[in-house]
């Protein structure tokens, strides 16, 4: 008797499942609001649609953050080229972790 309660449970789980899964693919068969996947194609061609101008202010954006980097790098050279002045000169000192000490300070 249990075996055949057994036998009865196992199927009726496998009925539940398989109708779902029946009730589900159905529905995805059946469903209107889909979306149209694109190819590679159409994509490609999208890329190639790009108009000259707009090519043209992506240079010229390009171009202005090249020279916003310049001028940065700029700076920091500068304030590299300070740090190392006052340390040659014994008003800062540089420990090996990078910290920059004042002379006569105790921390």
């Amino acid at each position: 008797m249990k075996h055949f309660t057994a036998w009865i449970a196992a199927f009726m789980i496998t009925a539940v499942l398989g109708l779902g899964i029946l009730v589900i693919g159905t529905s995805a068969l059946t469903n209107r609001n889909t979306v149209v996947m694109q190819d590679t194609a159409s994509s490609a061609s999208l890329s190639q649609n790009i108009s000259a101008t707009d090519a043209q202010q992506m240079q010229e954006t390009l171009s202005q953050y090249q020279a916003q980097l310049d001028q940065a790098n700029q700076q920091i050279e500068q304030y590299q080229s300070l740090i190392m002045a006052l340390a040659q000169r014994g008003v800062i000192t540089i420990g090996n972790d990078g910290r920059i000490y004042l002379p006569g300070n105790t921390q």
